[in-house]
């Protein structure tokens, strides 16, 4: 699993942004995982997409709000309609400069979060609704350079983040619980990145469970509720991806392409990327 440092350069007197931003299904079809060094709350404006996190899956719709802690591995993708979102991030300087500890209970939510924390707040949600207008201010006020403009967004940065507080003050915590998911996410992780370096070869459920010192059962199971699908559904599409790509490049034709991919005959790969894409190789090339 290969995951992408996002990090970008914020103002370091006011380290804040927001923006409005597409997903598009072609870029996103395949899990994009990345991390950065500031916060992000972002709310679904248009379409539906999927959300992966802490080893949990959240499916996205208009009005859904979800937060990501800084460092904080979370990958996006979109298989039926692009994404649009509203996306705030910045960095805990915005908020305190380590001395104010009354400035440091906005954050606490985040800093303290247990292992049964969930990074997606639903649309039918109190605060949702409530969020999303107040990121609306906020955007307002980024766009129109007026007297008072930071102090204004500040304060509305304040606000959500009173309103996650209060949000998440019940949110149970398990130190125990956490510890052993994260083995089995990096577990996960070497697995699926052997999958990645390897998708031209065969590899086997038992394969794939032995390199993450799993019984074939137990990896089975924790596969499907980590990643949403079969091993055997997401090595199809994986190899239907880098197909595409390959594709796309016109180097290569379509019987190369379909053996350099680990597909042992032209009927099975026309039928996996039909089902994938949506249409035929020809098509793409």
């Amino acid at each position: 699993m290969y995951v992408r440092n996002d990090t970008v350069e914020m103002d370091q007197e006011f380290p804040m942004h927001i923006n409005k931003t597409w997903l598009k299904k072609e870029d996103f079809m395949f899990p994009y995982y990345h991390e950065h060094d500031f916060y992000e709350i972002s709310c679904v404006l248009d379409g539906k997409g999927t959300m992966m996190v802490g080893g949990r899956r959240y499916e996205l719709v208009p009005g859904d709000v979800v937060i990501f802690n800084q460092h904080e591995v979370h990958g996006w993708q979109v298989r039926e309609q692009d994404l649009r979102l509203f996306v705030l991030t910045f960095k805990s300087q915005l908020i305190f400069d380590k001395v104010s500890l009354f400035d440091y209970e906005y954050l606490k939510f985040f800093e303290e979060s247990g292992s049964h924390f969930i990074n997606k707040i639903d649309k039918e949600e109190p605060y949702a609704k409530k969020i999303y207008l107040v990121l609306e201010d906020i955007y307002n006020e980024w766009l129109h350079d007026e007297i008072g403009r930071r102090m204004m967004m500040k304060s509305y940065v304040l606000r959500i983040l009173t309103m996650l507080t209060r949000h998440y003050k019940n949110t149970p915590k398990s130190a125990e619980y956490s510890n052993e998911k994260n083995k089995h996410m990096e577990r996960l992780a070497s697995v699926l990145d052997y999958i990645s370096n390897h998708y031209g070869e065969k590899i086997t459920l038992e394969q794939a469970a032995s390199k993450a010192y799993m019984s074939t059962t137990y990896f089975s199971g924790f596969f499907k509720r980590t990643m949403g699908e079969t091993f055997s559904e997401y090595l199809i599409r994986l190899r239907v991806y880098k197909a595409y790509e390959m594709l796309k490049s016109r180097k290569m034709t379509a019987v190369d392409v379909a053996e350099a991919c680990g597909f042992n005959n032209m009927s099975n790969f026309y039928r996996a990327y039909k089902k994938v894409m949506g249409t035929t190789p020809g098509n793409y090339k």
